[in-house]
């Protein structure tokens, strides 16, 4: 029977791991202004894993642009849990990371999603929930990889401080290589956040079609602080998920290898630094002390960043791009990151930001910089300048829509009218 679209927006179901609330995490922030901007183009249907610190209302409050809402407990959180995944993955050649997210209740309401929306769309947030498609075949489906998971699980590999496990991760990553390769490959369209997670998965699945939908920033919440605020000397800013291990290992890495050499001279202020975001581990809190202060999760990072002299991006593993950077630059903030910190976003060392790898390097970067007002100025007005040009998510939301309605009219044409169809052969 051949497919024909309604007059209007066809219907599109929307699958995410987590509730885009708050929005205390890279992820949450690029989730929720992607659900906003497809909310405005097509009735979106939302289908995805409530997670335990969030409550069943609030969530649909949250979600109210939303058609309708379908939600399910996060699974393989408890210790039960956990063993009950472990056991699975024992008798499954996919990654634990995918096994997490696949539900028999979810796998069976898309599949009846899809049967009774036959023109309908599938956005899967997240490569892990790929795994709740199961065989099912909508008409165009695409895939948001915020980042390229195989890469993460490579680099966590190479340079996690638990070596015994180290074997293991890597098992998880060939595992997702092969899982992401197949999943590209098979679906209708994947999305990038930067032109080098675009080549990676093309690498990974020839002839796929990836098209990049960057990470952006929200212009009008992250502005550069009023004309009378005055900067900490001294006080250097890192901002993130502090439950997210690429973020751990950066954090502990700088107060291990790059606070310490940092100059210290007679009549200079004191460095400070200040660790921003939920979820420090405890010996992550045993650090703080005078000059060192982890803040856990706060309701607004906004003053931090208008406070600091700078944010500092030590990142040794990571994928993407990282939102940390461009609410930095839209807040007017100077950054030094380190190459891995800022891959995927289009900028310039020296230009944008200072980039820095070595420890001696990057506390070089960041003496620099410290001392340096005009350079810091240029580099906040450069960063600024690059976030309202390239990493507005207003912009980066009708580009998404765009890429939604091409695809729509290559499914289109690829259909046979009624006439092609009966005359066929």
């Amino acid at each position: 029977m051949p497919l024909t679209f309604p007059a209007s927006a066809p219907p599109l179901l929307f699958l995410s791991p987590r509730v885009p609330w708050p929005l205390n995490t890279g992820a949450k922030i690029r989730t929720h202004a992607l659900l906003r901007a497809l909310c405005e183009a097509f009735p979106v249907h939302y289908a995805g894993f409530l997670q335990p610190d969030l409550n069943a209302d609030e969530a649909r409050r949250r979600l109210g642009a939303c058609e309708t809402i379908k939600l399910y407990p996060e699974q393989g959180i408890s210790l039960r849990g956990k063993a009950w995944l472990a056991c699975r993955a024992l008798a499954d050649s996919r990654p634990v990371n995918i096994l997490k997210y696949d539900h028999g209740g979810l796998r069976d309401y898309v599949s009846l999603w899809i049967q009774e929306n036959p023109a309908g769309l599938v956005h899967a947030d997240h490569l892990h929930m790929a795994a709740c498609l199961g065989d099912a075949s909508p008409v165009a489906c695409v895939i948001d990889e915020h980042n390229v998971e195989s890469v993460i699980l490579e680099r966590m590999a190479s340079s996690y401080h638990r070596r015994g496990l180290r074997p293991w991760l890597r098992r998880q990553a060939r595992r997702m290589a092969d899982f992401e390769a197949r999943t590209i490959a098979r679906r209708a369209q994947a999305l990038a956040v930067s032109p080098e997670d675009a080549a990676r998965l093309e690498a990974l699945a020839p002839g796929a079609r990836v098209t990049v939908v960057p990470n952006g920033v929200d212009l009008d919440y992250f502005t550069p602080p009023p004309p009378d605020n005055r900067r900490i000397a001294g006080r250097l800013v890192f901002t993130g998920s502090m439950d997210w291990l690429p973020n751990q290992d950066a954090v502990m890495h700088f107060l291990d290898s790059i606070w310490p050499r940092l100059p210290r001279t007679p009549g200079q202020p004191p460095w400070q630094f200040d660790v921003v975001g939920r979820s420090p581990s405890a010996g992550l809190r045993a650090r703080s002390d005078a000059a060192i202060r982890v803040t856990g999760a706060v309701p607004d990072i906004r003053p931090f960043l208008h406070e600091a002299m700078m944010l500092v991006v030590p990142l040794r593993i990571g994928g993407g791009s990282r939102l940390k950077i461009l609410e930095a630059f839209a807040a007017g903030l100077p950054v030094v990151s380190s190459r891995v910190g800022c891959e995927g976003l289009e900028v310039e060392d020296g230009r944008h930001l200072l980039i820095a790898d070595e420890p001696e390097a990057f506390a070089a970067a960041i003496a620099r910089l410290h001392g340096d007002e005009a350079l810091r100025h240029e580099l906040a007005a450069a960063g600024r300048r690059l976030a309202q040009l390239r990493y507005d998510w207003r912009t980066i939301g009708r580009d998404l829509v765009q890429t939604y309605q091409n695809l729509i009219s290559a499914e289109l044409a690829a259909t046979p009218t009624p006439v092609e169809a009966g005359t066929a052969g």
